[in-house]
């Protein structure tokens, strides 16, 4: 199973930084098709409350430095989290599973916020068209059932594989 999450873990970093790297290549290609003042940033109801100006291409394309600070971060963690024992008085095989489990529950997260900046904010801000707010709360939602399954998933493997007292 190791081996199998190992290369799911490979396939969702690639995909993330393909995706990178394809927003920025379009930012680029459509750099001069971008009004001179460019909305950056969204307000609650999905307009614009940032502006600047289109000289300023870091603004415009941080979501994709977001993006690669959180692939970056997020691989962080799971490194750190391969090299720990995490606490959870189960036995080798519990750990290793649970350690799995981590790996998967952070590509999703990884991903799915990947995805929302480096895909679908960078088009509003390349079209100059509004947020839909519905979009980051489907991606909330996303998170909020990775992470509550994520913690039956503990639940459950503690309980299978908890060590024995006595």
């Amino acid at each position: 199973m190791k081996k199998y999450i190992d290369k799911i873990h490979v396939i969702f970093t690639i995909i993330c930084l393909v995706l990178i790297l394809i927003g920025v290549v379009r930012l680029i290609f459509m750099y001069n098709n971008l009004p001179s003042q460019v909305g950056v940033h969204f307000a609650a109801d999905g307009s614009f409350d940032v502006i600047v100006s289109k000289s300023k291409l870091l603004y415009i394309g941080y979501p994709y430095v977001v993006s690669l600070g959180i692939v970056l971060l997020f691989d962080f963690f799971i490194y750190i989290s391969s090299k720990i024992k995490l606490g959870l008085k189960v036995n080798k095989k519990g750990e290793d599973i649970v350690k799995s489990g981590f790996k998967l529950f952070v590509d999703i997260f990884k991903f799915s916020w990947v995805f929302f900046l480096s895909v679908i904010w960078s088009d509003c801000v390349i079209r100059q068209y509004y947020l839909n707010t519905n979009i980051p709360r489907i991606i909330m939602l996303i998170q909020f059932i990775n992470i509550i399954i994520f913690i039956i998933f503990i639940i459950v493997i503690r309980n299978k594989y908890s060590l024995k007292k006595g």
